[in-house]
């Protein structure tokens, strides 16, 4: 039966610079159930200065209650990119 369950719930995350080819990787997510867990202002790189939302995240069979991009210097320091922190309700 867990099975099944991981077979329902899917997620895909990761920095796909949507912002050039975006339409292309909706299509073809589309196809596997997954939808966008589109937030409006989750503005990730540059992470000193966010200017664009190139970190995604797209799912299937879960429902999405919040998302999150922490900003400040220690998380600017990690890397270029700010993290996504998502929450869902299974």
């Amino acid at each position: 039966q867990w099975a099944n369950s991981l077979l329902r719930w899917s997620t895909f995350i990761g920095c796909l610079s949507i912002v050039w080819w975006g339409l292309q990787i909706k299509t073809a997510l589309a196809r596997f159930g997954l939808i966008e867990f589109d937030a409006t202002q989750a503005l990730t790189f540059p992470a000193r200065l966010p200017l664009v939302q190139l970190d995604h995240i797209y799912v299937r069979g879960l429902t999405p209650l919040g998302l999150k991009v922490p900003r400040g210097r220690i998380w600017w320091r990690m890397s270029d990119h700010l993290p996504l922190i998502a929450e869902f309700q299974v």
